[in-house]
């Protein structure tokens, strides 16, 4: 089997939803300071969702199926405080922000699980697993993938996200 076509479809998915991600970021003309960033930025969040489960859909369902499957192992047990860790501080927010309101919160959720829905099936997909089906080792699929994610968040640039803001 010629598993060539399979990693020119993964390749070709990261690039539209790179593409599509930096045109949006152009399109809006604002950056990340802007108070309206989040609120302008929220369709094209969910925009890109939708584009990265139909690029999945339409290049790779047939090579690489999802899999939602969870095993309860050593590893869920290591990220398993972290995961806490996450959740109790955003009841703490919730219950100790005096500005949060319905939409603010609203957003926030679809946001993130947009983002999370995007990202996944982007650079855990289309990238990763499709690495390891064409046969590249563990360790090259993680770097490359790795790779690939680093550079897609570059696009930040394009809000004007300057490495200063990090840190």
């Amino acid at each position: 089997m010629n598993k060539s076509p399979l990693l020119f479809k993964g390749m070709i998915s990261i690039a539209i939803f790179t593409l599509f991600a930096v045109l949006g970021m152009l399109h809006l003309g604002v950056k990340y300071s802007d108070p309206s960033f989040p609120a302008l930025w929220y369709p094209y969040e969910i925009f890109l969702a939708v584009t990265a489960v139909a690029l999945w859909y339409a290049l790779l369902r047939k090579e690489i199926a999802l899999n939602f499957s969870m095993n309860f192992n050593k590893d869920f047990f290591i990220t398993l405080p972290i995961i806490l860790m996450a959740i109790l501080l955003l009841v703490y927010v919730l219950f100790t922000s005096q500005t949060l309101d319905n939409e603010k919160l609203a957003m926030f959720f679809a946001t993130a699980v947009a983002v999370g829905i995007a990202e996944e099936l982007i650079f855990r997909v289309a990238g990763y697993r499709v690495l390891l089906a064409t046969g590249s080792s563990v360790k090259k699929a993680i770097l490359l993938s790795s790779l690939l994610f680093s550079l897609f968040h570059l696009s930040n640039i394009a809000a004007g996200q300057g490495v200063e803001i990090m840190g």
